[in-house]
């Protein structure tokens, strides 16, 4: 806590923990992360193809697409709260409202994405491996 304040250190008066900077700090980690699986997915799928590692484990190539759309659903709801605040504490600004448009497509996109990975996954990775090739 700041000496002489209710406030815990890294969050502004008159906003909530989860605005404060740790928070958003942790959402890029987050993000990091969930691309780092990603490219480790995009790898996978190459080796496979090529045959570079005939005898590995691709387990992975399924488990890994549902955890990092998981890991973008919940970026996407974050940063959509976010700007939601934003707009709640300056509704004049046009470019905040903007910003509020982009996050709600960006949430229906990952939403999409992870439908496509958890329901759909022998058609997302067929889709995958075409691109690949």
């Amino acid at each position: 806590m700041n000496p002489g304040s209710q406030t815990p250190p890294g969050v502004i008066p008159g906003t909530s923990s989860l605005e404060s900077l740790d928070a958003q700090m942790a959402a890029v980690v987050l993000a990091i992360i969930a691309n780092i699986m990603a490219l480790m997915v995009l790898q996978g799928f190459k080796e496979r193809l090529t045959e570079q590692c005939p005898d590995k484990d691709y387990g992975y190539l399924t488990t890994f697409p549902k955890i990092t759309t998981a890991i973008f659903v919940g970026l996407s709801a974050y940063y959509l709260y976010l700007t939601w605040r934003q707009k709640g504490r300056r509704p004049d600004n046009n470019w905040i409202t903007w910003l509020v448009v982009a996050n709600v497509l960006a949430l229906g996109a990952a939403l999409m994405k992870m439908y496509v990975a958890w329901e759909q996954p022998a058609a997302s990775t067929g889709v995958v491996e075409e691109t690949i090739r």
